[in-house]
């Protein structure tokens, strides 16, 4: 045994929170954490341990926290599930180890599915796909309302994907909350209700780095970017053949610039109504709102926290702030921590620990940009499947001549009127007066076409003999 584990005085401290860790002691003696909203965290640790053997496998996938002690004796959590563990290097008889902590959300890349999502809001999609998650943490808060979709569908894409893609499409962000015995995500549609950071909110400014005071933010750097400044969606509804157009137009100013348009076609069936149409516009122009100004900063103060709010006040500065509370509090986006117990004899020194971090102002919402953390999903081809409907019945069919499918990709589906949504079947002629068509009977091989690649809005494009029908050639 070597001394320095004896130590236990220092800036960090490891545990395993279900107290299933190696026999073998283990010291953190190095943190590199990366947070940002709408994104994992990433924590790389370097531990040190007196037994270069420490089976891998018994780590992997453990929670592990590692505390972080502030100046006022209170303590920073930074918990995650262990998803890589390896041994770096021996050094004088110390062996040097790398474990990089993840949420258990990132559990969610691991599995890929085709899967149908009917009649659910969003939050009802997202709590039915954590159920199969049992290490799922998580709290969810949505103000804006969220309507029930019809038919949504995950197309050969990771859960975390699909969960992305329409969080980010319907302007909900998250972060986490750490505690000593785990970590919570937090969901939530509206950026302005966030906590303060723990403890005091105020952080002094000290422009000339003198101060030997704990908790303070050393540089601040205020960026402007010139952003669109309107947005305009267009959709169309079969029921009411007429688009619908909705628009939205930033209402901060940016200097000498003109509004600049953003121009999306949001498909068929994009949303049901202008009212729907305008709050997707507008969820759109606060993401790019909250690009327009940020603030990166460098501190040594261990409350700083993605989610949280802070006050930044004058300290050694010569001239005052001006203009009211809200205007100097900020939200934090995105913080990069490094600290130090400085174990090995090698190194030396004190202790250390030091972040940088991006925020905005508090009183600007902020939403994480379409795509921010996930990839579109655009269907390349076509799909064929099997026109369905009640038992014993030949033809399933409403007024628009629409027809239900059971996709062959479906291990869900039960081969009923329930299996997917209305489908409009295409036909060589449709007109007001004159036209033709021919309604696919149950059990029908059908080819299945998708309007913009869009999965969630399938038709029928045709018909296809298959052996099932052989006897009737």
């Amino acid at each position: 045994m070597f001394s320095i584990l004896n130590d236990v005085t220092r800036l960090m401290k490891l545990t395993f929170p279900r107290n299933n860790g190696p026999q073998s002691t283990l010291l953190i003696n190095e943190l590199i954490a990366e947070e940002h909203l709408s994104s994992d965290f990433t924590f790389t640790l370097q531990l040190l341990s007196d037994n270069a053997d420490i089976a891998l496998k018994d780590v992997q996938g453990k929670m592990v926290c590692v505390e972080l002690l502030r100046d006022d004796r209170s303590t920073r959590y930074f918990n995650g599930y262990c998803f890589e563990f390896s041994l770096q290097k021996i050094d004088n008889g110390t062996a040097v180890y790398q474990m990089i902590l993840k949420p258990w959300l990132a559990l969610l890349r691991l599995r890929t599915d085709f899967y149908i999502f009917h009649n659910q809001t969003l939050a009802e999609q997202t709590k039915e796909i954590f159920l199969d998650y049992g290490t799922a943490s998580y709290e969810i808060k949505i103000h804006d309302g969220d309507h029930k979709r019809t038919f949504t569908v995950q197309y050969d894409e990771s859960d975390y994907n699909f969960l992305h893609r329409h969080w980010e499409e319907h302007g909900l962000h998250y972060w986490y909350e750490h505690t000593a015995s785990g970590h919570r995500l937090m969901l939530s549609d509206y950026s302005m209700a966030a906590e303060p950071i723990d403890g005091n909110p105020a952080i002094p400014l000290h422009h000339d780095g003198g101060s030997n005071k704990f908790d303070k933010i050393s540089n601040w750097q205020p960026q402007r970017s010139i952003v669109s400044g309107k947005v305009s969606y267009s959709s169309f509804d079969f029921k009411a053949p007429t688009p619908v157009v909705v628009t939205d137009t930033s209402q901060h100013r940016q200097g000498d610039v003109h509004k600049i348009e953003v121009y999306r076609y949001h498909g068929l069936y994009g949303y049901k109504d202008s009212a729907m149409g305008a709050l997707l516009a507008k969820r759109r122009m606060e993401q790019i709102d909250a690009s327009g100004k940020t603030f990166t900063a460098t501190s040594d103060s261990r409350y700083i926290k993605p989610g949280r709010w802070f006050r930044l006040t004058k300290d050694s500065l010569s001239q005052s702030f001006q203009g009211s509370n809200t205007e100097y509090e900020f939200l934090i986006l995105r913080a990069s921590h490094t600290a130090r117990n400085n174990l090995l004899n090698s190194e030396g020194g004190e202790a250390y620990y030091s972040n940088s971090f991006t925020c905005l102002r508090r009183n600007v919402r902020w939403r994480p940009p379409v795509g921010f953390n996930s990839q579109p999903i655009k269907v390349a081809g076509n799909d064929t499947a099997t026109v369905v409907g009640p038992a014993g019945e030949e033809i399933y069919t409403d007024k628009y001549g629409r027809i239900k499918v059971q996709f062959h990709w479906d291990r869900m589906g039960k081969l009923d009127e329930k299996s997917s949504c209305w489908l409009r079947v295409a036909t060589p002629w449709a007109d007001k007066n004159f036209g033709m068509i021919a309604i696919p009977r149950i059990g029908t091989e059908v080819l299945i076409g998708y309007l913009q690649g869009n999965p969630d809005r399938p038709y029928v494009a045709g018909q296809f003999y298959n052996q099932r029908d052989s006897g009737s050639r």
